[in-house]
């Protein structure tokens, strides 16, 4: 399976009219299209990005390579997605399709009247990934160049590359499904509360925290947009102390759980998936329950391609469950990182009851304890730990080597 054709756009700022009322462009824009979703007219259920024509002595756009990117993705069963940053912020869009030209005006900003738009991109969901410098050149990074519609080719892409024309069709290494899970739900993504968008000052500061006293640059870059969402959303609720102080640890608790589960789905999972024969069925039998899983590439889109903890550890705990494969044999690179998740993350677990019903009245100690221990308070931490150990090669000859 290959990584979909996606687009990247960049755009300025300081361009939106005389609009004072958004931070920028991209900031309007989302507001608008939420203002769509949430009249539920299926007439309103989009709106249009424009691509404008910088000079008249840039090179056409070649149109159809837009549209056979679109329809490569659809055939194979994949979303596309718009990729916009003005190098702070990196917002990502769901794109139905792409037009020449469009007729219900009603659906796309005012900037764009008078204006030359050689594209317009019809976006139905979006979000905020990112809204600080460092972050968003991270996610920049994970975007290239290497396909069939481009002559060119770019393996990062930076702010400091010149003479690219816009709209690039890139691809993503991070391989993100961004809008997947909200949409299975039948929700929009773009409706759901995203602090970056609501309460960007105290996320901020947040992040900065988290980067500067328990989770490096460098391994906090390492972790999936959902974790990271994640784990600075308990953190805001654990600072705000406005909630029952029973459901803020009853929540804290779950949270971190759920954090352990994806990143274990991140690393250990994902290898699985990548190393061990194309499929591998696993069997798991107790309570007279039976079922079987598919590592498959062909399943990465399945609901249940997400392993929950419990069939994780079981995993982990009795590799026999795993059929015609051998996990030490297959985990024989990543040594350490295999005996890490058999000794010390299984004695955390265990140590923690994960496995079983959470207590709907966790204390305080017991809660905070958990979130100290994964997060890396007063410790090493498991998530130091995991990304350390799964990324050795790029960890072990740095300062790193001490964390795990």
């Amino acid at each position: 399976m290959h990584n979909p054709f996606s687009f990247y756009v960049v755009f300025n700022p300081l361009l939106n009219g005389d609009n004072e009322n958004y931070q920028t462009q991209a900031h309007e824009f989302f507001q608008r299209l939420k203002e769509n979703l949430l009249s539920g007219h299926p007439e309103n259920n989009h709106f249009y990005w424009g691509k404008l024509k910088v000079s008249h002595y840039e090179k056409e756009l070649d149109f159809e390579k837009f549209q056979n990117a679109v329809e490569s993705n659809r055939q194979s069963g994949l979303p596309t997605h718009l990729y916009i940053s003005d190098f702070h912020h990196f917002w990502v869009c769901k794109v139905e399709s792409v037009h020449k030209e469009i007729f219900d005006k009603r659906n796309t900003l005012p900037f764009y009247d008078g204006k030359e738009v050689e594209i317009w991109f019809k976006v139905t969901d979006m979000d905020l990934i990112s809204s600080e410098y460092v972050e968003t050149g991270y996610y920049l990074e994970q975007l290239y160049v290497n396909n069939q519609f481009d002559q060119q080719t770019i393996n990062s892409i930076n702010p400091y590359i010149s003479g690219l024309r816009y709209p690039l069709i890139v691809q993503n290494r991070l391989n993100e499904f961004y809008f997947m899970d909200y949409h299975k739900l039948g929700k929009a993504r773009a409706l759901s509360n995203n602090p970056l968008i609501q309460n960007p000052s105290e996320f901020g500061k947040l992040a900065h925290t988290v980067q500067t006293y328990v989770l490096p640059p460098a391994i906090y870059g390492k972790l999936s947009e959902q974790i990271k969402k994640r784990l600075i959303k308990i953190e805001m609720d654990i600072s705000a102390k406005e909630k029952d102080k029973n459901e803020i640890y009853f929540r804290v608790k779950k949270e971190y759980s759920k954090l352990l589960e994806n990143m274990l789905n991140d690393t250990f999972i994902k290898f699985l998936k990548h190393e061990a024969p194309d499929k591998i069925g696993i069997e798991v039998i107790g309570d007279e329950q039976f079922f079987t899983r598919d590592l498959s590439h062909q399943k990465i889109n399945d609901a249940k391609f997400s392993f929950s903890l419990q069939e994780i550890c079981k995993i982990i705990n009795d590799p026999m469950f795993i059929q015609s494969a051998n996990l030490d044999s297959i985990f024989a690179e990543k040594l350490k990182f295999w005996k890490y998740l058999r000794s010390e993350l299984m004695d955390i677990i265990q140590e923690h009851d994960l496995l079983n019903e959470p207590n709907p009245n966790p204390s305080a100690k017991e809660a905070m304890l958990l979130r100290n221990i994964i997060l890396g308070v007063g410790c090493k931490g498991v998530i130091n730990s995991l990304i350390c150990l799964y990324f050795e090669e790029e960890f072990m000859d740095s300062y790193f080597k001490n964390v795990a």
